[in-house]
């Protein structure tokens, strides 16, 4: 069965998005959905029927399945962000800050959790552990040039360089 998740938007000049598909690996899989009318993003569930709990220990990293294998269009990625609840109340968050689904990917996709709490934390099967959403991708070039860029302003430095307040 093809099921879509459909990209909401009250502005009526934005193009609308293509739909994105999506197949289950397993029935027991959890459906994709946007918890609310305003959501931006699209949760994503643990997919462990048999384990049904995955340990993580405080400071380690984990791979959690979720049984979802996405059909992206082409020109768009999927971007994978930590919930903001499951990492304030739990300590589970992305490792790599965001994770990005390319339109090429066909894969079944996991997503890289980081318990970064002093505790052990358990994932449960069917625990929303991220959320996702659809971006168009720019298509640019890359060019290699001999000489360095000019400064453009008087900054200098990075790295909060421009001040906190």
């Amino acid at each position: 069965m093809v099921q879509s998740v459909h990209i909401r938007s009250k502005t009526a000049n934005v193009i609308p998005a293509p739909p994105l598909n999506y197949h289950k690996l397993d029935k027991r899989v959890k459906d994709l959905f946007q918890a609310t009318k305003g959501s931006a993003c699209f949760d994503i569930s643990a997919h462990v029927p048999y384990e049904g709990l995955i340990p993580i220990p405080p400071g380690e990293r984990i791979l959690i399945p979720t049984g979802i294998v996405f059909d992206i269009p082409e020109g768009h990625s999927v971007r994978l962000h930590p919930r903001s609840g499951m990492a304030f109340k739990k300590g589970l968050t992305l490792v790599n800050a965001e994770g990005i689904i390319d339109s090429d990917y066909v894969e079944e996709v996991f997503v890289a959790l980081h318990n970064v709490s002093g505790k052990e934390q358990i994932v449960s099967h069917g625990e929303r552990i991220a959320q996702a959403e659809m971006v168009r991708s720019l298509v640019y070039k890359i060019f290699q040039v001999d000489e360095r860029p000019e400064r453009k302003t008087s900054r200098s430095g990075g790295f909060g360089s421009t001040g906190t307040k």
